[in-house]
Formats: structure tokens, C-alpha cells, sequence
């Protein structure tokens, strides 16, 4: 197997619903908040599928629609405010990095990005409202956002998304990564980005049982925070969310041509899929995934010093995935923390696992590990070393996984150090 060189995190930059900057989500995340509250992207109590449950709570990004558009106005042509909230966390990240200013190559830069559901905005809308939306065609390709983003800062190399479910902005990462070891680009600017606060789509995840639900007129008030367990022997579904992140990759070699900070590293990973179940987490394959992940950079299971769950909350993918680390990881797993952000965030679906590499990235830098809310351990699987609060731990490595419907896997390790 090829071994990467490592590979330059220069920057990165997020919208979750812990805040709408990296800034506030790492401050709000690294003390212990929840970002998920009641949805109220549409009214919840209208018309779903018939004979589904009501999902009552996300996690959204804490700005309206028409801030995340830029205006009103712009909303009103597109019900969509993907390409402008990607915009926008674009510009704030490309103008620390400044990437154009020292003469890189804008054909060599490829823009990337991972989605899974966010154009169901426009086709609820244009079902809605039994009429053609001007930008209706073009909101629902899903690549179009990162073509925007490409056009705004004059980027003409590759420029696609990678349409993997909820592994697909993990995969973009990686795929990243091979064409910049393959010399096809000097530079990524790799997003993940997704809004899938929909009815359509709750009433989906409510009809397959994958979904946390908050009756409406419970005896005593649920608070939203406590309904996404994931890792815990009380797990009860996902908690759909919002999520735009994007992050800077290059070379080591240009890194240092172009005088760029480094914040971390990107060492390698592995990417497979499953021939069994469309919904189901297939254990062989996600182990096989993560050993693979570890052949590539050269470790062994003993060298990763935290791991990132995808842990969704839902109870056969949650167990899938803590049997398949415990036969990975072996004893390994008791000295070696486990965190589940999306505890914190919910589930972004196509943006979850750049978000989680981003975290996990900051994690390294700050030498914490992030907590596990709700976390209550499940006597009937192996333990995790996970905790309900952060805590400081000094590792350099991390292993971030990211699952995804049709059987999609990827593996990632990232470090602090070259």
C-alpha cells in the first residue's frame, strides 16, 4: 500500500449549532454545551408522512435563513441559503489562508465537498409552491455551492462533490489528499456542508426508526439535549442538523514554499464500502476500514491516542461500531479516549465528518478530548473510555471515522505533528 507524505491542515473554518464560527463552536463545544434545541426550520406538528412520528428537535445553526442567505432578498429567489452559508464560512478561512498571495496556481486548487441532503430545501419548496423556482435547477446540483465558492475566489482546477451520504465530506478529504499525492494539484480547499432540516426527511428517518423523538405533550418536558445518547446503553436515535465547515489541505513542501501556518496534519485513511445492508452498519467493513486506515499511514492500533466515533445514537449502528473498535483496537481501547460529538452537534449527515476531523484536529491542538453527552455505558458491550464531561489528555494522533447509507465507510488519521 502507498503511503501518503503527510499532508498540511493549513485552516479550517465551521457553522454548527454550537455557533456560527469556528471560534464559538470549539468555545461552546470544549465546555461541555449542547447545540440541539427544538426544530424550528418548519412547523413540525404539519403533515408528514402518514404513519410516521413527529421529530421535534436538531440541531441548527443559531442564525435564521435569510442571515445565512445574506438577505431577504436573496432568499426569496432561493429558498436554499447553502451556496451563500458556504460562501460565507469559505471567506472567512480563504482570507487568513490568502492563498492567491504568494502566487499559487488557481488551476491547481481543487474545490471539494461532501452533501448528502440538502437540495430536498428546494424540492419541498418547489412541490410547495406547485411552480418553477427561478434558481430551482440549479439549487438542486449539488456541486454548485463549491462552484460559487470556486468562481468567488478564482479557483479553476477540479471541482466536484462526492456523493457518499453521511461519509461523503470524509471521502472528499481523502480524495483530497490522493490527488495531492499524485502531484494532480498543489491545493485543496475541501467542504462539507449540509441542510437537511426538512419534513420529508424527518419523516424519512422517523419511518426507518432511526430517529430521536420528543413527544409533544410529554407529563414532565424533555429537555432536547438529553435525546441524543449516542455510545450509551439508552441510545435512542439520531438528531438531524445543520453544518457548513471547510478546510484548507496542501503539501508539506508548499506549506513551506508559501510561508503557511500549519495547524495540523492529515497522515492518511481508507475508504470502503459494505455489499450487505443499504441502512445497516456492516461490522466487517468498518473494521476493515479502520485497519486499512492504519496500514496506510504505517501504525499500529496502540499509536492512535483518541478516537472520534461516528456514533450516531441509533442502537444497531452505535454497537456495530463499538464491537468493530474493540476487535480493532483490543486492550488498547481501555487506556485510548472515545468521543461522539455528535452528542453535541447532532448529525449533519454529508458535513458530519469534516466537522469531525475539524474538532478532532483542534482536539489535538488543545490537548483535549471532547465529551460524549448523555453518556451511559452499555454493560452489554465493551467499555469505552468515554466521558459525559471533556478532559485534558495529551495525545498527538486521532482516528475519525464517518459511516454512511448505501454501505460507504472512510477512515481518517490526522496528528498534531508532521
Amino acid at each position: 500500500m502507498i503511503r501518503f507524505a503527510p499532508l498540511a491542515v493549513v485552516d479550517y473554518e465551521c457553522a454548527t449549532a454550537l455557533g456560527l464560527t469556528l471560534q464559538e463552536t470549539w468555545q461552546a463545544a470544549s465546555t461541555g454545551k449542547s447545540g440541539i434545541g427544538p426544530l424550528t426550520r418548519y412547523d413540525p406538528d404539519l403533515p408528514q408522512l402518514s404513519g410516521t412520528d413527529k421529530v421535534r428537535v436538531a440541531g441548527q445553526i443559531p442564525a435564521s435563513f435569510e442571515t445565512l442567505a445574506g438577505s431577504a432578498a436573496v432568499l426569496q429567489r432561493t429558498p436554499d441559503p447553502t451556496a451563500q452559508a458556504l460562501r460565507q464560512v469559505c471567506r472567512r478561512l480563504l482570507e487568513r489562508v490568502n492563498p492567491l498571495a504568494s502566487g499559487l496556481n488557481p488551476a491547481r486548487v481543487a474545490v471539494l465537498g461532501g452533501t448528502a441532503l440538502t437540495s430536498t430545501i428546494t424540492h419541498e419548496a418547489m412541490s410547495g409552491r406547485q411552480q418553477p423556482l427561478m434558481t430551482g435547477l440549479l439549487s438542486r446540483c449539488q456541486n454548485v455551492p463549491l462552484a460559487m465558492v470556486a468562481a468567488d475566489w478564482g479557483f479553476t482546477g477540479p471541482q466536484f462533490n462526492v456523493g457518499g451520504a453521511c461519509a461523503s465530506s470524509g471521502q472528499a478529504l481523502l480524495i483530497a489528499g490522493q490527488l495531492l499525492q499524485a502531484g494532480v494539484i498543489d491545493a485543496a480547499l475541501v467542504c462539507g456542508f449540509e441542510f437537511p432540516l426538512q419534513a420529508s426527511n424527518a419523516a424519512g428517518f422517523a419511518w426507518l426508526k432511526a430517529a430521536a423523538i420528543s413527544a409533544p405533550h410529554e407529563a414532565e418536558p424533555v429537555d432536547p439535549a438529553t435525546l441524543c445518547r449516542p455510545l450509551s446503553a439508552d441510545r435512542c436515535g439520531l438528531v438531524m442538523a445543520e453544518g457548513v465547515s471547510a478546510l484548507w489541505l496542501t503539501t508539506s513542501q508548499q506549506a513551506q514554499n508559501h510561508a503557511l501556518p500549519v495547524k495540523g496534519w492529515l497522515r492518511g485513511g481508507a475508504m470502503n464500502s459494505s455489499a450487505t445492508s443499504q441502512t445497516a452498519l456492516d461490522q466487517a467493513q468498518v473494521e476493515a476500514c479502520m485497519r486499512a486506515a492504519l496500514a496506510h499511514v504505517g501504525y499500529h492500533a496502540s499509536d492512535i491516542g483518541a478516537i472520534s466515533t461516528h456514533a450516531t445514537g441509533t442502537w444497531q449502528g452505535d454497537q456495530a461500531e463499538i464491537s468493530a473498535l474493540e476487535n480493532v483496537f483490543g486492550d488498547h481501547l481501555a487506556v485510548c479516549p472515545v468521543t461522539a460529538n455528535k452528542s453535541q452537534l447532532g448529525h449533519s449527515m454529508g458535513a458530519a465528518a469534516l466537522i469531525s476531523t475539524i474538532l478532532t484536529m483542534e482536539s489535538l491542538y488543545h490537548q483535549l478530548v471532547l465529551p460524549t453527552l448523555n453518556f451511559n455505558q452499555d454493560k452489554t458491550l465493551p467499555n469505552l473510555l468515554a466521558s459525559k464531561l471533556p478532559r485534558e489528555h495529551s495525545h498527538d494522533t486521532a482516528l475519525v471515522n464517518a459511516f454512511g447509507f448505501g454501505g460507504t465507510h472512510v477512515s481518517l488519521i490526522v496528528s498534531r505533528d508532521e
